[in-house]
Formats: structure tokens, C-alpha cells, sequence
């Protein structure tokens, strides 16, 4: 029933329409949601100079999924790439292994 009508009582192609013009904007929407926008701008703005994204934990965890069957040298390499610590790197992959996230056999490491 709606695809029969529209305002001039023609039918509207989807592909036609501009959803960048449909709703309100990312500012608007932050702004109404009691959110300051600019302190969200300068937090976007903090991120991207530290490249500091990911946590620590999250860098170890990346490189599980981004390494296939990684050892802990390669593990320690990857996530150094990244600025996490070595001894960090170590302590994670314990902490990960005794709570059974993964897995090492023959000093490989999985993710489960």
C-alpha cells in the first residue's frame, strides 16, 4: 500500500531518495541526546594522535585472530608492533590460557 502511494501519489524509487538528508546529523543527535558534541570531537581527535585504540589485552587478543597459529615470540613480536610491553604480553597470554580463552599445543597458541 505505501509503495502505491507517495506525496504526489506516484510511486517513489528507494534508489532516488538521499538518506545523507533523511534524520538529523551525528552533531544534532549527540546534542539531543544531552551529549556535548565537541567533547566527543576532542576525544575523536585524542585517539587518533595517541593511535592508542585498542587495550593492551585487546592488541594480545588481535594478534591471536591476525596470526595464524602464532608462537609466544611471534605473539610478543606483533604485539610490540603495537607498543604493548613484553612483559605484558607474557602475563596476557597466561591469564587468556588459564582462563581457557586459548589454547597452546606444541607452544602454539589458538583462540577458542
Amino acid at each position: 500500500m505505501l509503495a502505491e502511494r507517495s506525496d504526489d501519489g506516484e510511486f517513489v524509487d528507494p534508489s532516488e531518495i538521499d538518506i545523507d538528508a533523511v534524520g538529523m546529523d551525528d552533531v544534532d543527535f549527540l546534542a539531543a541526546s544531552g551529549i556535548d558534541p565537541d567533547a566527543v570531537e576532542a576525544a575523536e581527535k585524542r585517539t587518533e594522535s595517541t593511535g592508542r585504540s585498542r587495550s593492551r589485552k585487546q592488541v594480545v587478543l588481535d594478534g591471536l585472530e591476525e596470526l595464524e597459529t602464532p608462537t609466544t615470540a611471534e605473539l610478543i613480536e606483533y604485539a610490540a608492533s603495537a607498543g604493548v610491553e613484553e612483559s605484558f604480553a607474557r602475563q596476557a597470554l597466561e591469564k587468556l590460557h588459564g582462563a581457557g580463552e586459548i589454547t597452546r599445543t606444541n607452544g602454539r597458541y589458538r583462540k577458542l
